[in-house]
């Protein structure tokens, strides 16, 4: 191979081994200190496992940090159905992505290590560097575990994938003998300029807490954002017993609290006699009172106001009516945090 590609591998193994020391690393760190206590805040309420498939993915995509991070939870997004995260994402991760990289391409999963070098190759190189893509795209697009362990490896495969497409795609330019040794050397410019060539520059989260208590309380406001549903309850009557023929369904709300969709039904007309009208209202399963103290805990350290009224030992709370108002305030310090943290140019990372 040329000394040109000789010298691409060397900056190709520097770079990745600046983001993983710099950035990755740092963030599986402070991941596993958010999870560790977000587990034992749950553990206290038997309720461990109820919202921990998807606990990294709302990491990387909400508290990004950096265009690594930004770049796997891009990846990752479609395998989850959790509106909080994957609203939130779309707005901020994707918009971002995209003006980083200046690419359109749907190659997300390598686009950390390649940028929009395909998108300027002619039709030759482009067909066998989709083929390369689609070698790697397994390696960067899998079923996420919240272990931190497991996400140490996943982060591992990831950079291992983006750096060997980034040479392997060096190396596709180099053995094509249509291209002209000008050609070859702009080819290069390209893959020079994607983000995984550009040595991390590090800055301090924008808030007054580290960064696994920010991680910590996304975990917390997006489990709160899928606990309404919308119930409807048929028309019936009272019966002699004190009983009701009345059958109510449940069905989740997929919508955020501020969406102009979002369900806002009527209050029920009064029934005549023993007979009750049909009717709809939005039920909150509200939290338990160790997960409202760590939410409330959090929030306050972050944003210097609280998540939940006050309760009596975490119970009760306010009517139904008025628990959406929390869901609201939920949702706004969602995606403060997504709109704080995300990188502002490809070389900065919060670590």
């Amino acid at each position: 191979m040329s000394q040109r590609f000789q010298e691409f591998e060397t900056a190709v193994m520097l770079a990745d081994n600046d983001w993983r020391t710099m950035v990755g690393n740092p963030y599986v760190v402070a991941y596993t200190q958010a999870y560790s206590k977000y587990k034992e805040t749950l553990d206290k309420q038997k309720d461990s496992d109820k919202e921990a498939g998807e606990l990294f993915v709302t990491a990387a995509c909400v508290a990004t940090g950096s265009i690594l991070l930004g770049s796997i939870g891009s990846a990752t997004l479609k395998m989850i159905a959790k509106r909080s995260v994957v609203t939130v994402a779309r707005r901020t991760l994707n918009d971002t992505m995209f003006r980083l990289f200046r690419s359109v391409r749907k190659n997300d999963g390598v686009a950390f290590a390649v940028g929009s070098f395909i998108d300027g190759m002619k039709d030759s190189v482009k067909e066998k560097a989709d083929k390369i893509v689609d070698e790697y795209l397994h390696s960067t697009d899998r079923v996420i575990s919240p272990e931190p362990l497991v996400q140490y490896l996943e982060l591992d495969s990831f950079m291992r994938a983006n750096q060997n497409c980034a040479i392997r795609m060096a190396q596709l330019v180099e053995s094509d003998r249509s291209m002209s040794e000008k050609e070859k050397d702009e080819a290069y410019k390209h893959l020079r300029a994607a983000p995984l060539l550009k040595k991390p520059v590090r800055r301090s989260p924008p808030f007054k807490a580290t960064l696994a208590e920010i991680i910590e309380l996304t975990f917390y406001l997006s489990a709160m954002l899928e606990t309404d549903s919308l119930e409807t309850s048929t028309a019936g009557v009272v019966t002699m017993y004190g009983s009701t023929t009345s059958k109510s369904t449940m069905k989740p709300i997929h919508q955020r609290p501020l969406a102009k969709d979002y369900p806002k039904p009527a209050a029920p007309k009064p029934g005549v006699g023993n007979s009750l009208p049909a009717f709809q209202h939005v039920v909150i399963d509200r939290a338990g009172g160790d997960v409202q103290d760590r939410t409330n805990e959090l929030a306050k350290k972050i944003f210097g106001t609280e998540v939940y009224g006050s309760t009596f030992f975490g119970m009760g709370g306010p009517a139904d009516t008025e628990k959406d108002k929390e869901l609201l305030i939920a949702d706004g310090m969602l995606e403060k945090i997504a709109v704080k943290m995300k990188p502002l140019s490809p070389m900065e990372a919060i670590a």
